[in-house]
């Protein structure tokens, strides 16, 4: 409850109520002019420049971790089933067909099958992201590693995509519309607790877009 003891004022940034005292926004994070005041634009600027930590240190760019993680090996659950099948035709083949080469064949179709499962698996965990208050970082490639990110303000719209094995398995994949030309879509494939994640991030869009003033117009 606001009182007389207590005055409040605007923040410039994000309008919301806070003491007049205060130097930074606990709504937006922005640090105002020291001293309390708002001030012009100039002044803000300044002091926040003052204040503000060294802006390459990434611990000060990305002030919240969210997530990180890589997508969940239930995705794979098709493959493990088709591999599990496969493993049982190439023991069916060396044991009935021992005496006709069977067992080379059986025992050469159930090392590809392996191979094959495990190279989805390194491909699959090859991929990482990390979502903060700020951005979110996208990671792929198991020789060559690529590394893109995009800031949460250029998200227009979120959407959780979860099939019936998905709901089983706690997993989903949230697909982001952008207004970035190079990456209109982008999403986080098959991550677990989806919910949460989508719930968090549609709050932290809404944060970043009042803090650079961006309005997206359908």
């Amino acid at each position: 409850m606001e009182t007389t003891s207590s005055p409040t004022k605007s923040c410039p940034f994000c309008g919301e109520k806070i003491l007049a005292e205060a130097i930074k926004c606990r709504f937006c994070g922005e640090f105002l002019q020291a001293g309390g005041g708002t001030g012009n634009a100039a002044d803000v600027l300044a002091g926040a420049v003052r204040d503000v930590p060294n802006p390459l240190n990434p611990a000060d760019v990305d002030k919240e971790l969210y997530f990180e993680g890589s997508p969940s090996l239930a995705a794979l659950a098709g493959s493990f089933i088709l591999a599990v099948f496969f493993l049982g035709l190439a023991g069916f083949i060396g044991y009935y067909f021992s005496q006709n080469h069977g067992g080379l064949v059986g025992l050469g179709l159930a090392l590809a099958v392996v191979l094959w499962l495990v190279g989805k698996i390194i491909v699959f965990k090859s991929i990482f992201y990390r979502v903060t208050s700020d951005r979110i970082e996208f990671e792929e490639g198991v020789f060559n590693k690529d590394v893109d990110n995009m800031d949460l303000y250029r998200i227009v719209d979120l959407r959780l995509r979860r099939t019936l094995l998905d709901r089983i398995f706690g997993i989903g994949t949230i697909e982001l519309v952008t207004n970035d030309e190079n990456q209109p879509t982008c999403e986080l494939y098959k991550i677990k607790n989806p919910r949460k994640i989508y719930d968090v991030l549609k709050k932290a869009n809404l944060i970043a877009d009042r803090r650079r003033g961006v309005m997206h117009i359908e």
